[in-house]
């Protein structure tokens, strides 16, 4: 199978690069190599008309240069680069995020291991960081986890390692269905619920807590679901969104009966901490 593989070179790089991430995994790209001048990205073949690269918001910012070409590839050559290239990740000193060959490494009390593929969510990319270390700091002991647009489903691993009593994990995309299933399996572990599908596909239960690392237009759009699904008091996480997205944000929030605690910047990037109203 046939992967499209676009290389920019972006000046000036930060905080552009991750701008640029932003759009193209809405466009449809899931897997990312960053490099000197800018980033490589990649895609099914049948997935992108490249004809929207043309008109990134990114590109048409008046101080930015965004250069790009684009080629096929086949699948196994990228991904093996794309493994030789991937380095760990410390969380924090008792979490690792970790590829399988990475054994060298002494493990942690919580470390989490990930097969490096098209799935957005390796911990390399800022928010996936914010969201790890949120959960680090007030750990999901004994509660209900929801991990929405899961990704690798590294979160979800991560709120099992830390006592979830249950865990669902859901996304829309079948790639990151599958890689989640993997990434579960590498871990050793069992008591995730893996889904396929959007909000509509959330189960009719009740949360503690909730993990949504997506981007601002699905936040907006489908956290009124999460709110329903939450219980009083239950706990809202929120990124993959930029520091002028929060007021927009919080504005939705509070028409969702829930109150901000905690905002959390790296980089460009923000995560937001949410709790449910009593009742």
């Amino acid at each position: 199978m046939s992967t499209l593989q676009v290389s920019f070179t972006i000046t000036p790089i930060i905080p552009h690069r991750d701008m640029l991430i932003a759009e193209l995994v809405e466009l449809g790209f899931e897997g990312f190599e960053e490099t000197e001048n800018g980033l490589i990205a990649y895609a099914g073949a049948d997935v992108i008309d490249t004809e929207s690269l043309n008109h990134l918001g990114v590109k048409q910012l008046p101080d930015v240069q965004l250069v790009f070409d684009t080629q096929l590839v086949e699948e196994t050559n990228w991904n093996s680069a794309w493994e030789s290239q991937f380095q760990p990740i410390q969380v924090s000193p008792d979490c690792t995020i970790r590829a399988p060959f990475h054994g060298d490494l002494k493990p942690g009390k919580w470390d989490v291991i990930i097969e490096p593929k098209m799935s957005f969510g390796t911990g390399h990319h800022a928010t996936t960081f914010l969201m790890c270390e949120a959960i680090l700091n007030h750990p999901p002991k004994n509660e209900v986890v929801l991990d929405m647009g899961c990704g690798t489903g590294v979160l979800a691993i991560l709120a099992h390692r830390l006592g979830a009593k249950e865990v669902d994990a859901i996304d829309i995309d079948m790639w990151s269905y599958q890689n989640t299933l993997e990434n579960i399996q590498l871990n050793g572990i069992s008591g995730i619920q893996v889904i396929q599908g959007g909000a509509e596909a959330i189960p009719a239960r009740q949360y503690d807590v909730i993990l949504a690392n997506i981007n601002r237009n699905i936040l907006l759009a489908d956290m009124m679901h999460y709110s329903q699904r939450l219980k009083p008091e239950g706990r809202l996480y929120l990124s993959g969104f930029f520091p002028t997205d929060v007021e927009m944000l919080h504005a939705k929030a509070i028409t969702c009966e829930l109150h901000k605690v905690v905002e959390n910047h790296r980089g460009e990037w923000c995560m937001l901490e949410y709790h449910k109203k009593s009742i």
